[in-house]
């Protein structure tokens, strides 16, 4: 049987460059066929199916695997013979072509950490309930339209991110999952703010992104929050009281229907980046002007009248009052957490 340099050596013969891997001793333990500093990222994203298949199924022999990644390849399917990594914590196949899950992940009980999103998923079966080591689990940017219930049997879950799936109604069911930590949806017509998610006592990161409700009362009583995105929306106010959210650095209230924030908000002790563009403010809520620790406001895109109100607040803000990014990627600061 051959070793796993000698694996990696094959491997890397067919995409003719090094992967990226972990070995303790002679051990294999970490396998990355993606590369941030390469152009296209998969590093057999551009290669033919036979060579693909070639190189995971050399993958296969690897058994002592403790974290796999083949996102963003282009991957159509995967072998059965990925389901004897029976050692893997960590899978990351998202960004391929694959169509459905295969029924051999539902195997790998020790997975603690599963990114399938931009897959073209339109079903999970409900065998992931069965995965009862995961933690993290990433199905954005599928053709989900429902959710199986068996994903309560994950009750160490601490990230769940369904953003920009068709799902016709908030599953309200999932704020049964005790550890959550970080929640992501985005874009259905939901008109009432989902307040049973204060229920996630850990709860630090939120997105809720495109929805059609009109007010987020309810989310003042999420007090471990750090950050949320509530952009793209029809908000219209804001709760008065945020008095309790002690612990929040960073909102997004980016392009909804708000002309004003409560003056609460000048509570906000730790806030330290406030995204206001694209909605209907005149003036400049004191509350802003107030803030002990604001280092960044995205306020451009708004009807001032009187913009030089922005250059009043303190030197230490740094203000975006004009539309920055283009098509250019946002910089690292306006991004929230692993959201």
């Amino acid at each position: 049987m051959p070793t796993d340099r000698h694996v990696i050596n094959t491997i890397r013969s067919v995409i003719g460059r090094d992967p990226i891997v972990e070995f303790e001793e002679d051990i294999c333990v970490s396998l990355s066929l993606w590369d941030e500093q390469e152009p296209f990222r998969g590093l057999i994203r551009h290669h033919d199916e036979v060579a693909q298949q070639r190189v995971l199924d050399q993958v296969t022999k690897l058994q002592g695997l403790r974290s796999l990644d083949i996102h963003q390849n282009w991957l159509r399917s995967l072998p059965i013979g990925l389901g004897q990594l029976k050692e893997l914590r960590s899978l990351n196949i998202s960004s391929n072509y694959l169509g459905e899950l295969p029924e051999w992940i539902w195997g790998l009980h020790k997975l603690e950490t599963f990114h399938a999103g931009v897959n073209n998923l339109e079903k999970v079966s409900p065998r992931i309930g069965e995965l009862t080591s995961l933690k993290v689990l990433y199905l954005h940017k599928n053709r989900l339209r429902a959710l199986p219930r068996e994903v309560l049997n994950l009750r160490g879950l601490n990230t769940l991110s369904l953003y920009f799936n068709p799902e016709a109604e908030f599953p309200l069911w999932v704020t049964d999952l005790p550890d959550i930590e970080m929640f992501s949806w985005a874009v259905n017509s939901m008109t009432r703010f989902p307040r049973e998610i204060a229920s996630w006592k850990r709860l630090k990161y939120l997105t809720l992104a495109g929805c059609a409700f009109e007010d987020i009362e309810g989310i003042e009583q999420c007090t471990s929050l750090l950050g949320a995105r509530l952009n793209k929306g029809r908000l219209k106010k804001l709760p008065r009281d945020w008095s309790g959210m002690k612990s929040l650095r960073q909102i997004t209230l980016q392009q909804n229907e708000l002309s004003e924030l409560p003056d609460s908000f000048a509570q906000l002790n730790q806030l330290q980046m406030l995204n206001i563009a694209f909605n209907n403010f005149s003036q400049l809520p004191r509350s802003i002007a107030q803030l002990p620790n604001l280092r960044w406001l995205c306020a451009h895109d708004n009807p001032w009248s009187d913009p030089s109100e922005l250059e009043r607040l303190s030197k230490g803000v740094q203000v975006v009052s004009d539309h920055p990014f283009g098509w250019q990627p946002p910089p690292v600061w306006n991004k929230l957490g692993a959201v």
